[in-house]
């Protein structure tokens, strides 16, 4: 990605509390193995240029864990591998959307939609507004892209 520092800010605008713990500042307690493969797969995740055609099987052979070990660590985090695919997915739509193309045709292409209208089905999904609605939004005040996440309804 281009621009790795503001990718990082909009996503700390989607930071779920359960989710960022790993990434948080070290702790002086010991990290369990579990809470490393949890940052492997985030990392992982967050750094892989085209997200289409990521899977579990790719994923946990990257990061050297079974697939099944995988899916224990993020059920013991109360996440699923498609929620994780979907905040990433997220994060860097409103990245692109402020940052980047503003088509919503090449926005989906980026994030790994085969079917640019299930990726403005999903965005919808995610927000609550269509995707039209939000890039008048942000095109209107793109220098309050903070306020503008809150009224479609993305979570800080």
């Amino acid at each position: 990605m281009d621009n790795q520092k503001e990718l990082s800010t909009v996503r700390h605008l989607f930071s779920y509390s359960g989710w960022t713990q790993i990434d948080s500042a070290p702790r002086l307690k010991s990290i369990s193995r579990s809470e490393i493969i949890l940052k492997k797969i985030f990392d992982y995740v967050a750094n892989t240029e085209c997200l289409e055609g990521i899977t579990v099987k790719k994923v946990a052979s990257e990061i050297g864990v079974s697939e099944r070990t995988l899916f224990r660590v993020l059920k013991s985090n109360n996440v699923t591998f498609y929620q994780l695919l979907s905040r990433e997915r997220m994060i860097r739509c409103f990245f692109y959307l402020t940052h980047g193309p503003s088509s919503g045709v090449i926005i989906a292409e980026r994030l790994g939609f085969s079917d640019p209208a299930y990726f403005y089905q999903s965005f919808k999904h995610w927000t609550g507004v269509s995707f039209r609605t939000a890039k008048n939004l942000i095109d209107e005040d793109s220098n309050n892209v903070g306020s503008i996440f809150n009224v479609i309804g993305c979570p800080n």
